[in-house]
C-alpha cells in the first residue's frame, strides 16, 4: 500500500478546524502536516502528491499510474509521488495554514520552509496567469505533463501544455480537483477559492506583522482574480466551470471540491 502526502490535505481536516483551539494534540498534528507540506511545496510547487518524508523511515512507493509520464520541470520520484498540477491543491495548503492560525493564534508554523512555499505559490500564480503566446506569438510554457499509456489520466493536450489561453487575470490549471483533465485552463471554482484564500493569507500576515510585501501582493491578486471571474466566466447569469479567455466557456459542474455551487 502506498503511503503518500497530498497537498490538499486541508480538505480532509476541514471538519476539525473548530477543534484545533481546544485539542492541543490535534493542533500539533495539523501543524506537523503544514510543516511537511511546506517543505514539499517549496521544492515542487506544481506537484500534488509526495513520498513519505525521509525521517519517517518509510520507503518511497512506486506509482504505477505515473509510469510513462514526463513532467517538466523534472521531478524526483524519490520525493514526488505524482505531479499533476491543480491550483486548488495550493489553495488547500493556504486554507490549512490560515485555518490553523485562526483557531490557535499560533504563528510558529510560519518558518523558512513555509515562507519559501508561499514564494513558490506566487511563482505558480504568476506563471500560470500568463497567456499561451506572447505579443510576438512566441509559445510560453512553464509546466507540462505528458501523461502516457500507463497513466491514470490521458496526456494533456498540445504536448502536455493544455489548451491555449489568453490573459484574463485568472490562473490556469491543467487538472481539475477530480484529477480529470481541464477542458479550458481557467477553472472558475478553483480561482474563486484562490481569491478567498489569498485574502485570508493577507489577513494572517497583517495580523502577525510578517511579510508586508507578500500581504500586498496577495491582496492585489485576490482582487484581480475576483474581478476576472465576474468579467470572464458569467454566462446568462451562470458561472461557467471553465473558460479560456478567448470566449470559450464550458458550463458544467464537478462532483469534487471546489465546485461552482460552493
Amino acid at each position: 500500500m502506498a503511503c503518500t502526502l497530498n497537498v490538499d490535505e486541508g480538505y480532509h481536516f476541514a471538519h476539525y478546524h473548530s477543534l484545533l483551539g481546544v485539542d492541543p494534540e490535534l493542533a500539533t498534528l495539523v501543524k506537523a502536516i503544514i510543516n511537511n507540506e511546506a517543505r514539499y511545496v517549496a521544492q515542487y510547487p506544481y506537484c500534488g502528491a509526495f513520498q513519505p518524508p525521509p525521517e519517517s523511515g518509510l520507503a518511497p512507493s512506486h506509482n504505477v499510474w505515473a509510469d510513462g509520464v514526463t513532467v517538466n520541470p523534472p521531478v524526483s520520484n524519490q520525493t514526488v509521488y505524482e505531479c499533476k498540477y491543480e491550483i486548488d491543491s495550493l489553495c488547500g495548503f493556504l486554507k490549512l495554514s490560515r485555518s490553523y492560525y485562526q483557531a490557535t493564534q499560533d504563528s510558529s508554523f510560519m518558518n523558512d520552509n513555509w515562507r519559501a512555499a508561499i514564494e513558490q505559490i506566487f511563482r505558480v500564480i504568476n506563471e500560470q496567469s500568463q497567456p499561451t503566446f506572447d505579443a510576438n506569438f512566441n509559445f510560453i510554457s512553464y509546466y507540462n505533463w505528458t501523461g502516457g499509456g500507463g497513466s491514470l489520466s490521458p496526456q494533456v493536450n498540445n504536448l502536455g501544455n493544455g489548451e491555449p489561453k489568453a490573459y484574463t487575470g485568472l490562473v490556469g490549471t491543467h487538472h481539475r480537483p477530480s484529477d480529470d483533465l481541464s477542458t479550458f485552463a481557467f477553472l472558475t471554482p478553483a480561482n474563486a477559492m484562490l481569491s478567498v484564500e489569498l485574502s485570508h493569507l493577507a489577513d494572517v500576515l497583517d495580523d502577525t506583522g510578517q511579510l508586508p510585501d507578500v500581504s500586498e501582493e496577495a491582496k492585489i491578486w485576490s482582487s484581480r482574480v475576483d474581478d476576472a471571474i465576474w468579467t470572464h466566466t458569467v454566462v446568462d447569469n451562470i458561472f461557467a466551470y471553465e473558460v479560456n479567455g478567448f470566449g470559450g466557456r464550458y458550463v458544467m459542474d464537478d462532483a469534487n471540491v471546489p465546485v461552482s455551487s460552493s
